[in-house]
């Protein structure tokens, strides 16, 4: 559960629950799989997704994608095809995963999410909502 009050001054702000995919800190290879899976509820805000590689140097280099949720607990699955270059010039690498973040950021809100499970997608697994690249809850299964 992440709670807190996202600010919009000094440039921005944003709160965030941080995973390591590995204990020690090491990179993974996570390039079999082809989505990220999350069963959430919480108060609607500008939530997102954000994966770092080992090719992420600095705090502010990322790969991004918004999803939304809702006081009722769904199923949201990100595609890796959806994760956008923030700060960062390569492609993402799967290859070299070092973690995973909820984020709340990019607007002022009072963010409230609960995350009862997050696993990755190894291939074509049915869902109550999917997100699309803009972040947009669909119910397709792409």
């Amino acid at each position: 559960r992440m709670t807190g009050s996202v600010r919009l001054e000094n440039n921005g702000g944003f709160i965030q629950v941080r995973l390591p995919l590995d204990a020690q800190g090491q990179a993974v290879d996570i390039s079999n799989y082809k989505a990220v899976q999350m069963t959430v509820r919480g108060q609607p805000g500008a939530y997102y997704l954000h994966l770092r590689t080992e090719d992420n140097r600095r705090p502010w280099h990322y790969y991004s994608a918004r999803f939304e949720v809702t006081p009722e607990w769904q199923t949201v699955r990100l595609p890796f095809s959806a994760f956008q270059a923030q700060g960062e010039r390569s492609s993402l690498d799967l290859s070299r995963a070092r973690s995973i973040a909820v984020v709340g950021y990019g607007e002022r809100f009072e963010a409230e999410i609960e995350v009862a499970e997050i696993a990755l997608v190894a291939g074509p697994v049915a869902t109550e909502a999917s997100v699309d690249s803009s972040g947009k809850n669909t119910a397709d299964d792409r």
